[in-house]
């Protein structure tokens, strides 16, 4: 009889370690917690908030994709090697803010790409970036971020982050260009 009671515990055991391995249900994310995560980043980097700080509004992935999906140095690979790329693509829409959007970055003024030329000669740094992309377990981020200052003045990277304990944490900057 007491074999089997604890047969039957272990049974129960196996089986509840099993049930709770199953794939991880994928988290979700909204545009505007993406726009939130994106105004907290941004403000992480500009210096100072005092001033009229430019924003394009256009938060565009293209120039940042090949950096995190190339073999030789795959962030995404490195980060979060289960992940499946095409769920990453999926989530790399083109976003053109709008004037509605303003209340996630309140300390820019969204410019246009055309509307740069003027401030160039003005030489106030503009930035830009691109809403951030998760995986699936929702633990990894990864968001581009760009600034101009000037005819031959500017960097691009691309940034990692990782939730620890319901808090995120960069783990990794990679340079992509620099003028």
């Amino acid at each position: 009889m007491k074999s089997i009671r604890c047969l039957s515990i272990v049974f129960i055991l196996f089986f509840y370690s099993c049930s709770n391995n199953s794939k991880e249900e994928e988290v979700q994310y909204n545009l505007n917690s993406k726009l939130i995560f994106a105004d907290i980043v941004l403000n992480l980097y500009v210096k100072d908030s005092l001033v009229c700080n430019y924003l394009y509004d256009d938060l565009n992935w293209e120039p940042f994709k090949r950096r995190l999906f190339t073999d030789n140095s795959s962030l995404l690979k490195k980060y979060s090697p289960h992940s499946d790329s095409n769920y990453i693509k999926d989530q790399m829409e083109t976003v053109r803010l709008g004037n509605n959007q303003n209340q996630y970055f309140s300390n820019f003024e969204i410019i246009s790409e055309l509307e740069n030329d003027s401030l160039v000669v003005m030489n106030n740094e503009v930035y830009g970036m691109t809403l951030p992309v998760f995986n699936e377990k929702g633990d990894v981020a990864f968001i581009g971020f760009s600034v101009t200052n000037g005819f031959l003045s500017g960097y691009g990277e691309l940034m990692v982050f990782k939730k620890n304990k319901d808090k995120w944490k960069r783990v990794e900057r990679v340079h992509l260009w620099i003028n």
